[in-house]
């Protein structure tokens, strides 16, 4: 995630902070109206840690559950309004998603639960003014049963396109989901009108995490059982180690490609994306060679790799071009316009034959009526 920092790793995954979250710090630590439980300045940011201490556990729950089910787990970033534990893929079985995303809550509920018994005093009495223990218990009740509300990308939500995905195709439940968690957080947009304007905050949040998570469900099912060989490119310019940046923005200016394979004969020596070729022209001049500003190591992919594979990788490392090879051989090219084209053409593919699947059913339940 963008803007964000790693603070620490524990069990093997990297713990990220969100720059936002330290804004948030230093506006508890300076407000000095102590909307935090009545706690103010460095007792309200000390407050602030240990809820967000309660939201990493609640984290931790899901992705050492989703370590068990061998679903790799990238990071933990918090945010102002909680935590996000990015995993790559999604689990294969649908119940176990259901386990995966309801293990948060849980944890959070056992939390509430271990606070409330902390916070009584001698008298049995649990509430009284500043107790921070009973200030926990209130958090951890209220962020267990946030998440358990059925609107996607929340944990509840999360189980109700697992559910879902039990009947349907998970393309399909993610949409339900999704449009389903779109409706909760418009609701709650003009609910934080009148009751916090925190709660708006939030809708925005849950609303563009939806969209984005539809996204990524429909890019990976347009891109799912797919060969890189089905979508690489197999027709591209060339550059050479000799060739200046001049020429190379000559050929950007007449073609469609801003990244370039390097070429020495038949060899592949280097890729040239345009974040080099920009970088470099800002400090070199134009008369500059390729193998000045050319990227010597870089990933390759098979005509065999599964696409779908390859773009996460791709997500995740910012790569902007992958050669395919076989052997020493470059068989093709893929980069994000051109697996953004795939999807886009895959997907209506897809559309168009469940369009067709479900004339037919119509079809056939009229014909059934007929003969009956």
């Amino acid at each position: 995630m963008k803007w964000s920092f790693k603070l620490i790793t524990l069990f093997g995954i990297p713990v990220k902070v969100h720059i936002t979250f330290l804004l948030l710090l230093i506006f508890v630590a300076v407000v000095p109206s102590g909307f935090i439980g009545g706690f103010t300045g460095l007792n309200a940011v000390g407050v602030v840690l240990l809820i967000f201490t309660c939201v990493l556990i609640h984290e931790f729950s899901h992705s050492l559950v989703a370590r068990h089910y061998k679903v790799p787990v990238r990071d933990i970033t918090l945010l102002p309004i909680g935590g996000v534990a990015q995993m790559d893929e999604v689990p294969d079985k649908p119940r176990q998603e259901i386990i995966i995303s309801l293990a948060g809550p849980l944890a959070s509920f056992a939390l509430a639960i271990l606070f409330y018994f902390m916070g009584k005093d001698e008298a049995g009495i649990a509430y009284r003014p500043g107790n921070i223990w009973m200030l926990l218990f209130q958090i951890n009740a209220m962020l267990g049963l946030f998440n358990m509300l059925p609107a996607f990308p929340l944990d509840g939500g999360r189980a109700l396109r697992a559910a879902l995905a039990l009947k349907m195709t998970w393309l399909r439940a993610t949409r339900a989901a999704v449009a389903i968690g779109q409706l909760f957080a418009m609701f709650l947009f003009f609910a934080g009108f009148y009751v916090n304007w925190w709660l708006s905050l939030i809708a925005i949040f849950i609303y563009l995490g939806a969209e984005s998570e539809e996204r990524a469900s429909e890019t990976k099912a347009a891109l799912s059982s797919v060969t890189v060989s089905q979508a690489m490119l197999t027709s591209w310019e060339q550059v050479t180690p000799q060739e200046t940046i001049e020429e190379v923005l000559s050929k950007i200016t007449h073609s469609l490609q801003w990244d370039f394979p390097v070429m020495d004969g038949d060899r592949l020596v280097g890729i040239l994306p345009k974040d080099a070729i920009f970088g470099a022209l800002r400090e070199k001049p134009a008369s500059t060679p390729v193998s000045e500003i050319m990227v010597r190591t870089f990933y390759c992919a098979s005509e065999e790799n599964s696409l779908d594979e390859l773009f996460v990788k791709m997500s995740q490392t910012h790569v902007t071009l992958v050669p395919v090879m076989k052997g020493t051989e470059l068989r093709g090219l893929i980069n994000p316009e051109q697996l953004g084209r795939f999807q886009v053409l895959r997907s209506a593919e897809m559309e168009t034959k469940a369009a067709v699947n479900w004339s037919k059913v119509w079809e056939y339940r009229g014909k059934e009526k007929g003969e009956k």
